[in-house]
């Protein structure tokens, strides 16, 4: 399909995984392992996505992967809301990977719908 590494998106996903592990690091002990985990499984899926997918053969497999990093970004936000309201991680951390991927979304989303246009 195409080089991933050249998609704006994919770079604003790295930076949202470095965000994300910051947030996950400042997380008290008790979340350490759950909820941290949870968060650098999400960040890392989101970028992870958009690159498998973009090594698949079909526009059709590309946006499924599109979609699965889309969901990805979606869990993520909610993740990180939560850390901000039950206050978990220090705000100096949380709201720039929030801000990143609410980013990110609508980004997924216009690729998507690129790549679907180019399919039809």
């Amino acid at each position: 399909m195409q080089d991933h590494r050249r998609l704006k998106i994919y770079q604003i996903a790295g930076e949202l995984v470095l965000q994300v592990y910051a947030v996950a690091a400042a997380l008290p002990a008790f979340e350490r392992y759950d909820l941290a985990r949870q968060l650098r499984k999400a960040a890392v899926s989101v970028g992870s996505n958009i690159a498998e997918g973009s090594g698949r053969g079909t526009p059709r497999d590309f946006c499924a992967y599109l979609s699965a990093s889309l969901g990805s970004a979606r869990e993520l936000e909610f993740q990180l809301e939560h850390c901000e309201r039950a206050m978990l991680a220090p705000a100096r951390l949380v709201r720039p990977a929030l801000e990143t991927a609410r980013r990110v979304q609508p980004m997924l989303t216009r690729l998507i719908l690129r790549v679907r246009a180019r399919d039809d």
